[in-house]
């Protein structure tokens, strides 16, 4: 039971941010994705030899208006699958509003069920002061955080705003095991991590589907999910659109992995798929 949480946290987490920030500077300007974006991703585990799949996540873009601005709203949801939800039902789901004009994130709400056991989140971004104000943060509705601002570093993300922020870094920058640090805020904490690029790969994702992908390597928070400093697998589509297509990462017990099994909305044409 507690693999099938760790695994749908994983799948939302770990695709939101990893591999966030390929450059020290903010990238202030968008010519990758759209509103109306809409992938679908399914999640396995495994112990020895097995693989189960336990759930899916769906990440979808629009835009929504708060506080008089326009913003780009995504929205990450992760659900088990109705077989597991007998005995443990997870929920999540996770939003994130970004200034489109400087690609940082204006507001953050977090808002998950895990067969009972409830996370709520809300953050407001204040950049120009490198501050985030947290309206509450909530377990089983138990106030831990409310009313009160932290310090944040420049051009810190949210975990659902980074993955889309990345996406417009020009990956031909990087070469081979170059690493590159970057900030990302979760649970009012904010954490320095880096990534390595592994350069160029053809990746198998599901069935007969092939990707030429950006193969890139992050190194995990040890918590709940990860008993140690562990490393996670990204591989994300070679192509103008940069979607991550597969994920691969350790667990407390066993491992955990996650494909994409549809897109639509994009920007641009699939070309990273290999015939």
């Amino acid at each position: 039971m507690k693999n099938l949480k760790a695994m749908l946290l994983l799948l939302l987490v770990s695709l939101c941010c990893f591999n966030i920030n390929a450059q020290n500077d903010c990238v202030a300007y968008n010519n990758v994705f759209n509103p109306g974006e809409l992938i679908t991703y399914e999640g396995a585990y495994n112990w020895g030899p097995i693989w189960v799949k336990a759930g899916y996540a769906t990440f979808s873009t629009k835009m929504s208006t708060i506080d008089s601005l326009q913003l780009l709203h995504i929205i990450g949801e992760g659900k088990t699958f109705k077989t597991y939800d007998w005995f443990f039902d997870v929920h999540d789901i996770y939003e994130s509003y970004i200034d489109t004009s400087i690609m940082l994130p204006y507001q953050f709400l977090r808002n998950v069920d895990e067969d009972g056991y409830l996370i709520n989140n809300k953050y407001t971004f204040h950049h120009e002061a490198q501050k985030a104000y947290v309206h509450y943060r909530k377990t089983n509705n138990k106030i831990k955080q409310q009313n009160e601002y932290i310090e944040i570093g420049n051009c810190t993300q949210d975990v659902l705003s980074a993955v889309f922020y990345v996406r417009n870094i020009d990956y031909d920058e990087l070469e081979f095991n170059d690493e590159v640090p970057f900030k990302i805020m979760i649970d009012a904490k904010v954490y320095n991590v880096k990534i390595v690029y592994k350069g160029i790969e053809v990746k198998k994702v599901r069935r007969n589907n092939k990707f030429r992908c950006h193969k890139i390597q992050f190194d995990l928070i040890p918590g709940t999910i990860f008993a140690e400093e562990q490393t996670m697998t990204i591989w994300a589509t070679a192509d103008d659109n940069k979607v991550p297509v597969m994920v691969e990462s350790p667990l407390r017990i066993g491992k955990a992995k996650f494909y994409m099994k549809n897109y639509e909305g994009l920007q641009y044409p699939m070309e990273a798929l290999v015939d």
